[in-house]
């Protein structure tokens, strides 16, 4: 009886502690603070997370009760603790500014890291900007990866980050692509910093009335006061007829941004080609197959000949002919565009260049390709891996590349094995997250392989 009535008060207990939290968390949404503060202290006594990032939010907002840093961070770290994704955010970025502690930008980093494993939205821009405040000698690269992460999350501020870092790099053509879709589709700040630029001739050539144009562009996306002081002020000093251009200059720059693309869909066109990509077949016995490429609009080049369809007679030693013309084949071949992966991986392999022929072959092992096939892999990539000290290399999984260039196989493969490896060349290591690969597949009944790459 005594045990029932113990689970009775906790389970009692637990409800009354959430219904406290509910109640609370009510009270702060309608902004009645005082009320939501007091609400919050005994779920968070209980060990309720959430009510604890309450409480670290509103000591450090003096949200309800009289501000204080110390007990925020407090809070905020039991949060944390729990894995309390906001927590360890505002924790990071008390470390990084020092808020409440000392200034720490080795341990921000590390909560940024951890908020990132989440794919919390902004977390990539915090980490970038402390790895730009580290002494880490590839801080660039790092900060570049981690603002796209945030750039791909819609955070336009990582994009004009992004921007800065290819000027800072010479690069002030692919800077301006970042700068204009950061400033057209984010708030009116990103569009006020571009305007400024070219008022000012500072990394761009001085136009006063493409830099009016551009703070016009700011003020259509937040009607911000500080856009139009600055706009009414240099006007003043203008003719009429240089006000007419900046009309001009607006509607074109309008019309042409209504039709803007992120700058990522613009560089998976440009840059990124599946080199490469041959089909081995082997059925159990010999049998006509047809094949057909799910995206021919992305296909760039075919061997045998593509015209909508491969109709091929296969034998279990891989032999292929070509029905339509006889001739005999080891393998079919095409090269297309990809259209699917990120520009720069969050996970993969550093590999030394002259470590390239070790690396690939235990890795392509694991991925169930044959020596043969392997030889065949290696013999084409390897002047593009060994010659360089180092490369960052992934292998696509096999979902990113059925959705990517899907094969519409007749009869169905009983076992499918698709390879294709993304790699970019690196004068110096890089930190990377180590990818893991899946276990090696069994070869059973009708085996279809492809293998191919792509630089990025």
């Amino acid at each position: 009886m005594k045990k029932i009535l113990l689970i009775f008060f906790v389970v009692f207990f637990s409800l009354s502690v959430r219904a406290d939290f509910i109640t609370a968390e009510q009270a702060f949404i309608h902004k009645k603070y005082q009320e939501a503060f007091n609400g919050f202290l005994l779920p968070a006594e209980s060990g309720d997370f959430r009510a604890q990032y309450y409480l670290g939010y509103m000591y450090l907002n003096g949200l309800g009760t009289t501000k204080d840093e110390k007990k925020a961070i407090e809070f905020f770290t039991m949060a944390a603790n729990q894995g309390h994704g906001e927590a360890i955010l505002n924790l990071g970025l008390a470390y990084y500014n020092g808020d409440g502690v000392e200034k720490d930008n080795e341990k921000a980093i590390d909560l940024f890291k951890q908020v990132l494993k989440k794919e919390y939205p902004y977390a990539g821009r915090y980490l970038a900007n402390a790895y730009m405040n580290s002494n880490d000698p590839d801080k660039i690269q790092k900060a570049e990866q981690a603002y796209e992460i945030s750039a791909r999350y819609h955070d336009y501020e990582s994009f004009y980050r992004l921007g800065e870092l290819y000027e800072s790099e010479g690069d002030l053509g692919k800077a301006m692509r970042y700068y204009e879709y950061s400033a057209t589709k984010g708030d009116c700040s990103l569009g006020y910093k571009l305007g400024m630029k070219y008022i000012n001739g500072k990394g761009v050539e001085k136009n006063i009335i493409r830099g009016c144009a551009w703070l016009e562009i700011a003020n259509l996306n937040g009607n911000c006061e500080q856009v139009k002081e600055t706009v009414s002020m240099l006007k003043k000093s203008m003719s009429r007829e240089q006000s007419q251009k900046i009309d001009e200059e607006f509607n074109r720059l309008n019309t042409r941004l209504r039709k803007i693309k992120s700058p990522f869909e613009a560089e998976v066109v440009r840059t990124r080609t599946q080199r490469k990509p041959i089909i081995y077949l082997y059925p159990e016995e010999r049998i006509n197959i047809q094949v057909g490429l799910g995206f021919p609009e992305n296909v760039i080049h075919t061997y045998p000949k593509y015209n909508g369809l491969w109709q091929i007679q296969a034998e279990p030693n891989g032999n292929l002919t070509d029905l339509k013309t006889g001739r005999h084949y080891y393998a079919l071949y095409w090269e297309g565009k990809n259209t699917v992966s990120t520009s720069i991986p969050q996970e993969g392999f550093i590999v030394a260049g002259k470590d390239t022929i070790v690396f690939l072959e235990e890795k392509l092992y694991q991925l169930g390709l044959t020596e043969l096939e392997a030889e065949e892999f290696i013999i084409y990539w390897l002047p593009k891996l060994e010659s360089v000290p180092y490369n960052l290399i992934r292998f696509q999984t096999v979902a990113e590349q059925n959705k990517n260039m899907p094969l519409n196989v007749t009869p169905v493969p009983q076992t499918l094995i698709r390879v294709m490896m993304e790699y970019k060349n690196l004068d110096k290591p890089i930190q990377i997250k180590e990818q893991i690969l899946p276990e090696k597949p069994k070869r059973n009944g009708f085996t279809l392989v492809e293998w191919g790459g792509m630089e990025i």
